[in-house]
């Protein structure tokens, strides 16, 4: 019953969920698969480091956009921000269409094919999906937190998780069938952006939470702030800043950032270290040899994060939150683990890097369970909690994107150093944060000593 009331059986609140998991599923199809080959998209069009400049941008738009995203959400309703917020990936995905014709048929006199149209287009998509992104995950945090109740987040976010990471499976699967020929290039960034509009259309019909079904008391108080909107914005931006330096806050700011660490790792190291040792066959073009085995591996990748999001939820639900992220940290260990062994031991392509592909799934999609569910049912103030995520790992990205491609992934080995710091400080860092359970444990036993001293001075 994933933590609802046995004798109620799956309300409402539960489809809604599923509703937003095939939302996400449709949007990040599109998105996901062609983010985790923008950097080989672009260099095979001759665009050298335009992929990874783009997503530096998108990463700054997101920082700043995270900051006011939360007041925004807040005020009109997360089930209103996410189809609007959809928007900005469209626009974004729609952008590759221009370039991705244009190497198909060789074309570069077309002014649709200049440097010009196909700099300025992909920005402006970046931009808007910056933006977008930022109210969108704050949206998705708040949304679930708005149908659960208590004690089933994280089951919750599981299996949003699963049905997200579909997308890989899903995404990447097109992108193997379609990107065997060169002839089908275009075609392939069709499919995507068909698939991105039918997202927009499926988060459109998506309802609130109905408050009945839910704890979440705040969930139930829907109306809306008087405030001037401004004002709110100023409001809620300081509420997120603050949040930053909170007390509570800064034990799980290393762990967050770990989380933005893993992202750049896993969509553009990985991946062209993989796509680095691909053997085109006998007459394939390298660019498309190379995007065809990242699918595969990719394929590998979203297939193993299906199962470990629904396996973390559903261990968090049964175990309790902190064996959650004993769970992310053994994960996390081996995937890193796993990539140093093969790079330093010289191993060609093959099984072992889609068991490695395997590892960083479950890792990824146990970190996103477990962190975005810890932020979303363990601060009162949900919006803002999950805005500091945004913030941090839009920070790190962008960073870390510019590293990648000035390192050009020769050495990998101060990457993976990189994850495995922030990896075991925020392991270290959890030590420190009290949970809800934890803390109202805590609050019984001092009332138990209580009670039984006062019974000793009366005895």
């Amino acid at each position: 019953t994933w933590g609802f009331d046995k004798g109620m059986g799956l309300p409402k609140n539960f489809f809604y969920v599923l509703h937003l998991g095939c939302g996400f599923l449709l949007n990040f199809t599109a998105f996901n698969t062609l983010h985790n080959l923008t950097a080989l998209v672009y260099e095979n069009l001759g665009y050298g480091s335009l992929g990874y400049y783009l997503l530096s941008i998108i990463y700054v738009c997101l920082m700043l956009g995270s900051l006011v995203a939360a007041s925004v959400v807040q005020r009109f309703s997360p089930s209103k921000c996410l189809p609007i917020t959809a928007l900005g990936y469209l626009l974004y995905n729609a952008s590759y269409l221009a370039p991705a014709f244009c190497y198909q048929y060789d074309n570069t006199t077309s002014m649709f094919c200049s440097a010009g149209f196909v700099y300025s287009t992909a920005m402006i998509g970046a931009f808007a999906t910056g933006l977008c992104a930022s109210a969108l995950w704050i949206a998705q945090g708040a949304y679930i937190a708005d149908c659960a109740v208590e004690n089933n987040t994280e089951s919750l976010q599981g299996i949003f998780w699963a049905l997200l990471m579909f997308n890989m499976v899903f995404g990447n699967s097109i992108a193997y069938i379609v990107l065997t020929e060169k002839q089908y290039f275009g075609t392939f960034f069709v499919i995507m952006t068909l698939i991105s509009i039918a997202s927009v259309i499926c988060l459109y019909f998506l309802r609130n939470p109905d408050p009945r079904e839910s704890f979440n008391e705040q969930q139930e108080n829907t109306v809306k702030n008087q405030e001037p909107l401004w004002e709110a914005v100023k409001t809620k931006t300081v509420i997120t800043v603050k949040m930053l330096v909170d007390a509570k806050m800064v034990p799980l700011l290393c762990i967050q950032i770990y989380r933005g660490i893993v992202l750049t790792y896993y969509s553009s190291v990985l991946t062209v270290i993989i796509g680095d040792l691909v053997v085109p066959n006998p007459g394939e073009d390298p660019g498309v040899a190379r995007a065809r085995i990242t699918a595969t591996v990719m394929i590998v990748f979203g297939a193993s994060a299906v199962i470990g999001a629904i396996t973390t939820g559903r261990i968090i639900t049964n175990f309790g939150k902190r064996f959650g992220v004993h769970t992310v940290f053994i994960l996390g260990l081996a995937a890193c683990a796993g990539i140093l062994t093969l790079k330093y031991t010289h191993t060609p392509f093959g099984w072992p890097y889609y068991i490695e592909a395997m590892l960083w799934g479950f890792a990824d999609s146990s970190l996103n369970t477990s962190l975005i569910g810890l932020l979303s049912s363990e601060f009162e103030q949900k919006e803002a909690a999950l805005g500091v995520l945004g913030t941090l790992s839009a920070v790190v990205c962008f960073g870390g994107y510019f590293l990648t491609s000035a390192l050009r992934h020769s050495e990998p080995f101060i990457m993976v150093s990189i994850v495995l710091l922030f990896l075991i400080g925020g392991y270290i860092g959890t030590f420190f944060f009290k949970f809800k359970q934890e803390e109202e444990n805590d609050t019984k036993a001092l009332l138990g000593k209580s009670s039984q001293l006062q019974y000793k001075r009366l005895h």
